[in-house]
């Protein structure tokens, strides 16, 4: 069963499109943050935005580059440990906020 507000139209979509949207903002900000702030080839201060993507994705991961880089790479130790804080109040939110809406559709159907 779909979760549906007061007037039949199913959330999910919604959801999913306002995702797509800070996505593609986001993505959009990296590109002219990027074009704006070239990287100099075998500079350590600046970190990959490769590694805050995958520590977004999988926290623990970045984490652990965060505290293996602190001395060697401090560049790409701070976005490794910038994606991972996100990633984990990321992925700690939205599924709470998921399931909430899901409870509160099925307690109101």
């Amino acid at each position: 069963m779909a979760a549906t507000g007061e007037t039949g139209i199913t959330i999910l979509p919604i959801i999913v499109f306002a995702l797509i949207i800070v996505i593609a903002v986001i993505a959009g900000l990296i590109s002219r943050y990027n074009k704006n702030h070239p990287r100099i080839e075998g500079d350590k201060t600046r970190g990959s935005i490769g590694y805050g993507f995958l520590s977004f994705f999988v926290p623990i991961v970045g984490l652990i580059l965060f505290l293996v880089w602190r001395e060697t790479e401090p560049g790409n130790s701070k976005v490794s440990g910038i994606g991972a804080l996100i990633g984990l109040i990321f992925w700690s939110v939205v599924p709470t906020v998921l399931y909430l809406l899901v409870f509160n559709a099925i307690l109101h159907a």
